[in-house]
């Protein structure tokens, strides 16, 4: 019975959120349905980590990385600011909340570990840097909040999930030896 309802689950997943280059926000029709989320996979990565296979196809899995760092990682502040949560199908940002125009460390730090974990190795560095870049060159060091937009505000300083940085280490474990120097240290 479980195995039946995981497969229903699966189906619906992908009939109603995949638009053949990543997952959409959701299926409500709003005008921000269509939106590129930057922790569209959180679940997968979970999985990734856990070492408990597959919740989506991994070519869709690769196929959505690597949509999410053209527009939310490279299409935003010049892919030097980490990934903002949200952006549109037009490469804009997702100015519908206070949240979807931010870039929030741990979720970033988080997305880099996982392209890494799946080979999106450069990827996953580059937007990594972005986090780790606006954190030390705006001198919030130990304060390092929750959030940040591109205009230079911050909340939640002193925020933890930024340690979510440590993920990128168990990424690079996880690698196989070939793979781990690629665009950093292993």
């Amino acid at each position: 019975m479980r195995d039946e309802l995981r497969i229903r689950a699966q189906r619906s997943f992908e009939r109603r959120l995949w638009n053949g280059r990543a997952y959409r926000y959701d299926d409500g029709g709003t005008a921000t349905s269509d939106s590129l989320m930057a922790d569209q996979l959180a679940g997968q990565w979970y999985l990734d980590v856990l070492g408990l296979g597959d919740l989506v196809p991994p070519w869709r899995v690769e196929s959505a990385l690597r949509e999410i760092f053209e527009h939310n990682v490279r299409g935003f502040a010049d892919g030097e600011m980490g990934a903002v949560n949200g952006t549109r199908p037009d490469g804009s940002v997702d100015r519908s909340s206070e949240q979807s125009q931010e870039v929030w460390i741990g979720t970033t730090y988080a997305l880099a570990a996982f392209m890494i974990g799946r080979g999106l190795v450069d990827e996953g560095w580059q937007t990594a840097r972005g986090a780790a870049r606006v954190t030390y060159e705006r001198g919030l060091w130990f304060r390092t909040p929750e959030a940040y937009d591109e205009d230079g505000n911050f909340r939640a300083s002193i925020y933890l999930r930024p340690l979510a940085i440590w993920a990128i280490e168990d990424a690079l474990d996880r690698r196989p030896a070939s793979g781990r120097a690629a665009g950093g240290e292993a």
